[in-house]
């Protein structure tokens, strides 16, 4: 039912998060719900947009979401994943500062 090509068709999140699929992979507790749509960043309404600019939008829009999402209710991580975060950030800001400077 995921898979339906017509949108319609097709199961909701909530649904597609019950499956067994997900049962070993799943955290329930860091979910959240939502009480209206997202709203999507007004570039992404351009319908002719250079990949370049789309590249440097959508990272900024991760920064914005990484620095302003409440994480209150988010468990602890362990060491080892809170390392691999801090690499792949610097490696993303190496690569921001890499493609603005070309």
């Amino acid at each position: 039912k995921m898979l339906k090509f017509n949108p319609k068709h097709r199961c909701t999140a909530t649904e597609a998060l019950g499956h067994d699929f997900f049962r070993g992979i799943r955290r329930p507790e860091m979910e959240i719900s939502i009480k209206k749509p997202l709203e999507s960043p007004q570039f992404l309404h351009v319908q002719d947009i250079e990949i370049d600019v789309l590249k440097r939008k959508t990272y900024e829009e991760v920064l914005w979401f990484r620095d302003n999402v409440d994480r209150s209710n988010t468990p602890p991580v362990d060491e080892a994943t809170t390392e691999r975060q801090e690499r792949q950030q610097q490696q993303q800001q190496s690569a921001a500062v890499a493609a603005t400077a070309t």
